[in-house]
């Protein structure tokens, strides 16, 4: 049974956490960053419902894996968009693969492709075209030479030693094998004008020309380098989820090069 003295303390805690809200609001300095905190807020507060139903980011995710799963035109375009060399009819790794987006679309469209990471993703028995092993990306159970190609996308950032990564990438391409890498670019447009990281859980970020002197002092010869994609300033994650991969590779196009999200590296094994 609620009660009026009930009812009135929680009023007086209601009016409390309002009155801490508004000072925390106002303590925050600058327009969108207030607007950040309050759509954080929202998040926290919905407990992420309201979140996922305003995007619709998790049913767009999973629907955008699974054409890359039955949709050869689509599975073409990511990989036209994300992995500048021709990996058809080759045995290629997908090291750190999480859900195992370019293993699936690799091997929609010819590749014999294997993907490994540390934890089992549920979306991989969808993709069963490809092959997953859960394994360490720094300690890899394979033979020496025994990929033609690899991708790592989004990996370095987050691991313990990424030379130790690089290494054994290294170690099982084949000679000649190609590598195609991609890493959040340290100079992109968010971290230039915040100071902030994309994401704070980032380890290590890196500018093209750091990139670059990692993978070469690793044996490699680099093919291409450049930066591709768009994070905003502001409401970067709510952005990124509300535009197409598209649309964020072509805002990416009318930044300078310095200021794009991402590294993007075509890396070939002595």
């Amino acid at each position: 049974m609620v009660t009026a003295g009930s009812e009135r303390r929680g009023e007086v805690v209601k009016l409390k956490g309002l009155r801490k809200a508004r000072r925390r609001l106002d303590q925050t300095p600058g327009l969108f960053n207030k607007i950040a905190l309050i759509f954080h807020w929202a998040r926290k507060i919905s407990g992420s419902a309201l979140y996922i139903s305003l995007l619709r980011e998790k049913k767009r995710s999973d629907a955008f894996y699974k054409r890359l799963l039955l949709d050869r035109r689509f599975a073409q375009d990511f990989v036209n968009d994300n992995l500048p060399v021709d990996f058809h009819s080759k045995l290629v790794l997908d090291a750190g693969c999480g859900r195992g987006r370019a293993a699936a679309a690799l091997s929609l469209l010819g590749a014999n492709a294997v993907g490994i990471d540390l934890t089992q993703h549920k979306f991989w028995h969808d993709a069963r075209r490809a092959s997953f092993v859960v394994a360490d990306v720094a300690s890899m159970p394979f033979s020496d030479a025994s990929y033609d190609g690899c991708v790592c996308l989004s990996v370095l950032m987050y691991v313990k030693d990424d030379k130790d990564v690089l290494s054994e990438i290294y170690r099982v391409l084949k000679p000649g094998g190609m590598l195609v890498l991609q890493s959040a670019n340290k100079g992109n447009l968010k971290s230039a004008l915040t100071g902030r990281k994309l994401d704070p859980t980032h380890k290590r970020t890196y500018e093209k020309n750091e990139a670059e002197s990692l993978v070469q002092r690793m044996g490699f010869k680099v093919r291409l380098s450049t930066a591709i994609g768009f994070y905003s300033p502001i409401l970067t994650h709510l952005i990124s989820d509300l535009i197409t991969e598209k649309t964020w590779l072509l805002l990416g196009r009318l930044l300078p090069e310095r200021y794009r999200g991402v590294l993007l590296m075509l890396c070939e094994k002595d």
